[in-house]
């Protein structure tokens, strides 16, 4: 691409930037970060038991109303679980956790309560387009990769907040529930491994409660 082409399509996206900025009550970037409390529900769902991962990104908010806006999110997200490890020759191992690292697009239409001018309740319901980036399970500091696992996954997210604002600082909370709606075992590849063999697959997914926070800069 050439220089005239290259700096058209930069004032092109910086105009839609300021577009936007112009018409919105507020503009808001930033990081943030926090802690999921995952696992797994479905088939034999009972196995699986809660594990830890952490959660991380950058974010962008746009209130196009004092009490009504949008975020979106680029997140790293481990989801996955605990599970009883067993062996039929050695019998139970003790925990393992199943990992699942996800790259994660999030969208989630916001309504924020201001009660004065610098905090504000905030509550959300929305979803996120997740790409599966790694994969394995992890027993005694060891982690041995897993096959079959589905590449994406979409989920369901809802929760709640609270913004403190302090000049053109943000300072943001919220807990929010995400829901997999998509099977975390790729079913083909599966049949392919099991070469015609008959074997009912699991529908396995995804689900947890993520506590983060955040610090964002108002333009």
């Amino acid at each position: 691409m050439r220089l005239v082409p290259k700096t058209l399509l930069i004032a092109v996206i910086l105009s839609c930037l300021l577009a936007v900025n112009a018409y919105a009550a507020d503009f808001c970037i930033g990081f943030k970060g926090g802690l999921g409390l995952t696992s797994i529900y479905g088939d034999y769902g009972e196995e699986y038991e809660n594990k830890t991962g952490i959660t991380g990104g950058a974010f962008v908010t746009v209130y196009f109303m004092d009490f009504l806006g949008i975020q979106a999110e680029a997140l790293y997200a481990r989801k996955g679980a605990s599970f009883e490890a067993y062996d039929y020759e050695y019998g139970d191992l003790g925990s393992a956790d199943y990992n699942l690292d996800y790259l994660e697009v999030t969208f989630l239409p916001k309504v924020r309560v201001p009660l004065g001018e610098s905090f504000a309740p905030t509550f959300f319901l929305g979803g996120s387009i997740a790409l599966n980036i790694a994969s394995g399970w992890t027993y005694e500091g060891e982690t041995t990769d897993v096959d079959c696992v589905s590449d994406s996954d979409i989920c369901i997210i809802t929760g709640f907040g609270v913004d403190i604002m302090a000049d053109a600082l943000l300072l943001t909370l919220d807990v929010r529930y995400t829901m997999g709606l998509l099977n975390v075992h790729d079913e083909e590849c599966i049949e392919d491994e099991l070469d015609g063999y008959e074997y009912d697959i699991p529908e396995n997914r995804n689900h947890g409660l993520v506590f983060m926070a955040g610090v964002g800069f108002t333009l």
